[in-house]
């Protein structure tokens, strides 16, 4: 058993999730509203999937940052836009893609809660 589980599985069903974007921003929103998953969630979102082969993961992963983000803007402000803006300079270019929009949209994310970005 699981924290919240039938509620998930309800909101995450077969047709929900065959669509990527669906799954991404409007699922993972979602789950997001529930406290024991939104930091597993965001951690996963900037540290595996900003960085994955794929490019248009690494963007949809970006654009669930920003909808998701809101809901913990604390977290991206401390945690995820530093973390983003150091990969932004690494070697490896889907690394470095995927930092540079996960922080736009980590920046969205903040004005979208009403959270400055600089204190």
């Amino acid at each position: 058993s699981f924290q919240h589980g039938i509620d998930i599985v309800a909101a995450a069903d077969y047709f929900a999730l065959g669509s990527r974007v669906n799954a991404y921003v409007h699922v993972a929103d979602f789950i997001c509203g529930f406290d024991a998953y939104r930091r597993r969630l965001l951690t996963h979102l900037c540290d595996v999937k900003l960085a994955h082969w794929e490019r248009s993961t690494r963007e949809l992963a970006a654009r669930a940052l920003a909808f998701v983000g809101k809901r913990d803007p604390e977290w991206v402000r401390t945690v995820a836009l530093p973390t983003l803006l150091s990969r932004a300079l690494s070697a490896d270019l889907a690394v470095r893609h995927g930092a540079t929009v996960g922080a736009a949209e980590a920046l969205l994310a903040l004005h979208g809660a009403g959270v400055a970005c600089v204190t």
